[in-house]
Formats: C-alpha cells, sequence, structure tokens
C-alpha cells in the first residue's frame, strides 16, 4: 500500500474526538459474550482509569455508565416514602418489590450508591460503580462457562470475522476515511480563519488562533457544531485573556472552588474549569484599567468583547462607589 494519504502516524488516543472514542466503547460492551463478559468490562474500565488521560478517563466513564447506569442519580423516594411509592420505584427500575420498607429502599440505593470506601472512608477513585454492580460481578473472575456456551461464542465471533480481521479490500479503504476526517477539520478550521480575517485579524494571528492549543473543542471537539460567529467570538476572547490578562487568568483559576460532578469526563471538565478561570479574569483585569475609554481604545480588546468588558467597568464602577459610599453611611 502506498504511503498516499495514510493516517498520521503520531496520531494519539487523546487526539481522538468524543464521538469517535464513544465508538470505539460501544465496541467493547456490545462484544459482551461468555468470553468477554461484563467483569472484563469492568477490569477494563478501571484499567483506563488508572492509566489517565483525557481520552482513557472517557472511555472508562462510558463503560462504568454501562456497567451501572444509575450510579450518581438522586433517588425519587427516601425513608419517609411510602411502601407503595418504593415498590413503584423499585418496579421502574425492574427490581423485585417484595419486602419492608428498609429493604425496598436499601434495593434502590445499591443502584445509585458505592458500597466500597477506603480507609479515610473516601469512594474509589478508579472503579467508579454501584454496590449493586459490585455484589453482582463479585467471583466472576472465577466462573466457569459450559463447554456449549463456549463454543456457540466461538462460532459467533466466525460468523462476524470480518469485524475483527477485515479483509484487505477494507483496509484499503481506511486512508480515504482519514482523509475523509482530515478535510472536515479542514473545512471547519478554514471556516473559522475566514470568520476571523473578515474581524481583521491579520494572517499569523488568525491561523495561530485557530491552530492553537485549545481550538480544537471548536474545530472537532464538542463545540464544532457552533455557528462561526459564536465560534470566533470564543476564539477572540481566549486569545485576548492569553494574551493581555495571563496573570489574571491564573489567578481566577487558582482562586476557583468549583469540582467537577463525579461522572464528568476529564476532557470536560477540564474546558469549563478553563472557561471559569476566563470568566473570573475579565472583571480583574477591567479592574485594572484606568478608565472606560482606555479599554474602549485598546487596540487588543476584540470588537466581540467590548460590550462585555464595558458593562463589567460599570460594574465595577457601581462595586467602588458602594465601597466609597459605606464608611460615611
Amino acid at each position: 500500500m502506498s504511503d498516499r494519504g495514510a493516517p498520521a502516524a503520531a496520531a494519539r488516543l487523546d487526539d481522538l474526538p468524543c464521538d469517535v472514542l464513544d465508538l470505539i466503547a460501544a465496541e467493547w460492551i456490545h462484544t459482551c459474550s461468555p468470553l468477554w463478559d461484563r467483569h472484563d468490562v469492568l477490569q477494563l474500565a478501571a484499567a483506563l482509569s488508572i492509566a489517565g488521560g483525557a481520552a482513557c478517563r472517557h472511555l472508562a466513564g462510558a463503560l462504568f455508565a454501562f456497567l451501572s447506569p444509575r450510579l450518581g442519580r438522586e433517588l425519587p423516594v427516601d425513608e419517609r416514602s411510602s411502601q407503595a411509592a418504593l415498590e413503584v420505584a423499585c418496579k421502574e427500575v425492574g427490581l423485585p418489590v417484595s419486602g419492608t420498607k428498609q429493604a425496598l429502599l436499601a434495593r434502590l440505593r445499591e443502584q445509585v450508591e458505592d458500597s466500597a470506601h477506603d480507609a479515610e472512608e473516601q469512594p474509589p477513585k478508579h472503579c467508579l460503580v454501584s454496590a449493586h454492580t459490585r455484589a453482582e460481578l463479585a467471583g466472576w473472575r472465577q466462573q466457569r462457562i459450559s463447554q456449549s456456551k463456549a463454543g456457540t461464542s466461538i462460532r459467533q465471533r466466525e460468523l462476524s470475522q470480518e469485524v475483527f480481521e477485515p479483509p484487505k479490500s477494507a483496509l484499503s479503504e481506511l486512508p480515504f476515511q482519514w482523509q475523509w476526517w482530515e478535510e472536515r477539520v479542514g473545512a471547519r478550521r478554514a471556516a473559522l480563519q475566514a470568520g476571523l480575517l473578515e474581524r481583521g485579524h491579520a494572517v499569523a494571528k488568525a491561523e495561530s488562533m485557530v491552530q492553537g492549543p485549545s481550538s480544537f473543542v471548536w474545530v472537532w471537539g464538542n463545540k464544532q457544531g457552533e455557528p462561526v460567529a459564536a465560534a470566533c467570538d470564543s476564539l477572540e476572547r481566549h486569545a485576548f485573556v492569553f494574551d493581555q490578562a495571563a496573570e489574571h487568568y491564573h489567578a481566577a483559576v487558582q482562586a476557583d472552588t468549583w469540582q467537577p460532578p463525579r461522572r464528568m469526563s476529564q476532557y470536560k471538565a477540564q474546558y469549563t474549569r478553563r472557561d471559569c478561570g476566563m470568566d473570573g479574569a475579565l472583571p480583574r483585569w477591567v479592574a485594572t484599567q484606568p478608565s472606560l475609554e482606555a479599554i474602549r481604545a485598546n487596540p487588543a480588546v476584540p470588537r466581540s468583547l467590548l460590550p462585555r468588558l464595558e458593562g463589567l467597568w460599570a460594574q465595577h464602577q457601581r462595586q467602588q462607589n458602594q465601597q466609597q459610599a459605606g464608611p460615611s453611611s
């Protein structure tokens, strides 16, 4: 096979978009069989969680969600609920409805809570499953299957051999699939760069903004579907903060106490935290400016960001007036 259009050998797992990672996780989930059961999925998810990295954590989260789909959810019932309400809640999730109120509530909590804790009474960091899943998969490592089940699984594997070992004719099409992906990403980058050029940015500046490490979320990440104008606004905000208010951004990140939900992927948590840092950096930068006219005259301030900075300036002025009027009142 020639090198024309071949996939880039340096591509990393963390470079794959979330939808591709979801397809990989779905393939692991859908191939469950007597030879690849839920316990194997659990071991793989824990190993990916320990390995770390945005992609590995995303894959692990998808596998844990498959094993314990209700982990972390709030129950619609509690100790004050009636027997009938508890039975309805159990029936809705396919649990037995027999037993006392305490038994029914415990059965429901096993679906949304984890029974394992470390010496400091903290939940596990790398095995995020419910107590029900732990009890279900206990001892599965030593579990044996019958010869007939193994034979059936192998025959099914042979019937779908082309999925696991595609012929050369199918492999020859992979470069074109990769080329299609590169064309899609290239078209998105070109559209964003054209939008930035229309706003008066220099060619080199526009290229750096769409090629930077934080730009891929609008190129092929979870915000790739945003309109070009909205994406350009976000790119200008990022470039302005990192060019003009980097120290304020780092100060805002250090002062931020936001913690991501337990089941949020590292990828989404990273950019949510970055957005929080951006929001905290802008008012800090505004507070260091001598006047509103100086902000408006600053050539580094993009037009898309100016209305927000003007609002932050007005808010800063109100706070200063309140502080000055405080002692006299």
